[in-house]
């Protein structure tokens, strides 16, 4: 699909919003995204990445979701999204974990 700012800016709120985050947060990127002087899906095409893109607003990590979207589509950029996060919530809890049985060895 040949994305406009306006439509990736669209899907990335769809992919980044159920996640439970901050409303406000993910409309003032969405509205970075379509308002952006890049035309994004293009400086893409061009450049295989987002990494070197300058606009003010855009991160790292919604850099990172929009790559998933434009090599992907909506719904596998969701479906990889979302499996990423419960991997970190996995990696997470066992470093929790981990942290709680390291700390009860040498407490008790």
């Amino acid at each position: 699909m040949e994305y406009t700012n306006k439509e990736l800016a669209e899907d990335y709120h769809k992919v980044v919003s159920q996640r439970g985050g901050g409303f406000k947060y993910c409309s003032d990127i969405k509205k970075k995204i379509s308002n952006s002087g890049v035309d994004i899906p293009s400086f893409y095409s061009e450049h295989k990445t987002l990494d070197v893109l300058k606009t003010k607003g855009i991160g790292v990590k919604t850099k990172k979701i929009l790559e998933l979207i434009l090599e992907n589509g909506l719904k596998r950029a969701r479906d990889l999204f979302y499996e990423e996060m419960i991997n970190e919530a996995r990696k997470s809890l066992r470093e929790e974990f981990r942290d709680d049985i390291y700390n009860r060895k040498y407490i008790d």
